[in-house]
C-alpha cells in the first residue's frame, strides 16, 4: 500500500455502505436546526435575500448605465435643441422702427 492510496482510502470519514445513512442523519440534523430556529432564520434568510435583491439592482442599474450613457446625451442634446426652438418661437416679434424701416418710401 502506497501512500497516494493510504490517503485515498483513508481521505472519507464514512465507509462506503453508511453513506446513506451518514447523509440521512445530517439531512435530519439539518431540518431539526431549522424547524428549532425558524424564527432567526427566517430573519437571517430575509436578510440576505435583500442583501442578494441589492446587489442584484446595483449591478443591472450599472450595466444599464454603462449601455445606456451615449443614448442619454444624444437625447439630451435632442431636448436642449427642442427647447431652443420653442423659445425662439414664444418669443414675440420686435416692432419695426416706422423710420429704419424699408418699406416706408418718401418718394412720390
Amino acid at each position: 500500500m502506497t501512500a497516494s492510496t493510504m490517503v485515498l482510502e483513508y481521505s472519507y470519514a464514512v465507509m462506503r455502505r453508511f453513506v446513506w445513512i451518514y447523509a440521512s442523519v445530517q439531512f435530519a440534523l439539518v431540518v431539526l436546526f431549522a424547524h428549532i430556529f425558524y424564527s432567526v432564520l427566517k430573519g437571517l434568510v430575509s436578510f440576505w435575500f435583500s442583501q442578494y435583491r441589492s446587489r442584484l439592482l446595483r449591478s443591472i442599474r450599472t450595466k444599464l448605465d454603462i449601455n445606456v450613457h451615449p443614448f442619454s446625451q444624444y437625447r439630451t442634446r435632442i431636448l436642449r435643441r427642442l427647447e431652443q426652438q420653442l423659445n425662439q418661437a414664444q418669443t414675440p416679434p420686435q416692432p419695426l422702427d416706422p423710420t429704419s424701416s424699408l418699406h416706408h418710401s418718401n418718394a412720390l
